[in-house]
């Protein structure tokens, strides 16, 4: 046995290599930014549901003469 490498142990051929350390981290972080994003701007929504600091206007009016205008092309 002494001609087998020592990596040769570390797969598992139901699971392949077993992840590093460094991708548990990397990992471990990437999840935290992703949902800490998520509960933060799920936060941010039920504090403030709608803007009322927008100008006023865009209110509907069903005036007739304003519809599409139509060019001869």
């Amino acid at each position: 046995m002494a001609d087998v490498p020592a990596d040769r142990y570390l797969y598992r051929p139901e699971g392949g290599w077993p992840m590093s350390t460094e991708a548990i981290l990397m990992m471990a972080v990437a999840m935290v930014i992703i949902w800490g994003g998520l509960i933060a701007s799920i936060m941010a929504l039920r504090a403030r549901p709608d803007r009322t600091d927008l100008p006023p206007g865009g209110e509907d009016d069903h005036r007739e003469d304003a519809g599409i205008i139509e060019h001869d092309t």
